[in-house]
């Protein structure tokens, strides 16, 4: 250490602050939605297992795709109740027989509806007006 190289001590902290800048940029362009999500899920998974026991959720889009997959995540975590909804119904009423053979304890309620009729000018009051009525229909709290 003491006839160390001054130049060798300088280009080692120069390769470092290098490596760094190359970890910051390259966490910076490559770190997306979906890393975050996951690490959303597994922090979830890990730490918040019983979120949604319990619970009573509506969720739209239900008769395909990933609206189907939140249907069935959701029963698997213990949903008291799950409103599915979407156009098609012969589509929900398969998912909710599906949902009701391998989770019995969680109730599925078919809402078929198209969001879509709902006018730009009472659309609000109208949808409002809606889920009102299948709250008070279905004795929802």
């Amino acid at each position: 250490l003491l006839f160390s190289n001054p130049s060798t001590s300088a280009s080692n902290s120069m390769i470092s602050i290098f490596i760094l800048l190359a970890v910051v940029v390259f966490l910076t362009f490559f770190i997306d939605a979906d890393l975050v999500t996951s690490a959303c899920h597994l922090f979830r998974v890990r730490y918040r297992k019983q979120c949604l026991r319990n619970k009573t959720i509506w969720i739209v889009g239900a008769s395909s795709g990933v609206g189907e997959c939140l249907v069935y995540e959701c029963a698997a975590n213990g949903a008291k109740c799950i409103l599915i909804s979407s156009r098609r119904q012969e589509q929900l009423q398969r998912v909710a027989s599906s949902v009701n053979t391998r989770y019995p304890n969680t109730q599925i309620i078919v809402v078929p509806f198209d969001i879509t009729t709902f006018t730009a000018e009472s659309g609000f009051e109208e949808c409002r007006t809606f889920i009102m009525n299948v709250i008070e229909e279905h004795k929802l709290s």
